[in-house]
């Protein structure tokens, strides 16, 4: 059996809670407390493990959920951002464009 160690442990959980509550306002202190941890150890162990920010791991969880809901077509671009946990469209289109390299619209478009 596979020895997992506890920093990865730690990493698996808050990413599973991540991914089933990035519509919420999730914040490293909140999520931080939410598992019983202090933020600075949250914040290091995330980095160390994953390379990336806890702020860099839920715009990607939101933005993978984002693509899902723009092939479905059903949902106007500021109704998709709200439904993903973003409550500021122009960052929202940011963080999109950042790690897609296309706007939401263009991806809609693209994937239709």
């Amino acid at each position: 059996m596979e020895h997992c160690s506890n920093a990865d442990y730690l990493v698996k959980k808050t990413i599973k809670y991540m991914k089933c509550n990035y519509v919420k306002d999730l914040t490293l202190k909140s999520v931080s407390e939410e598992l019983f941890m202090s933020t600075w150890y949250l914040s290091k162990i995330l980095k160390k493990e994953t390379g990336n920010t806890f702020t860099d791991l839920l715009n990607s969880i939101r933005i993978e959920e984002t693509k899902n809901l723009l092939k479905e077509r059903k949902y106007k671009i500021y109704e998709i951002a709200n439904l993903v946990g973003f409550t500021d469209i122009p960052y929202f289109t940011k963080v999109f464009q950042k790690i897609t390299k296309i706007n939401p619209n263009e991806y809609k478009n693209k994937h239709s």
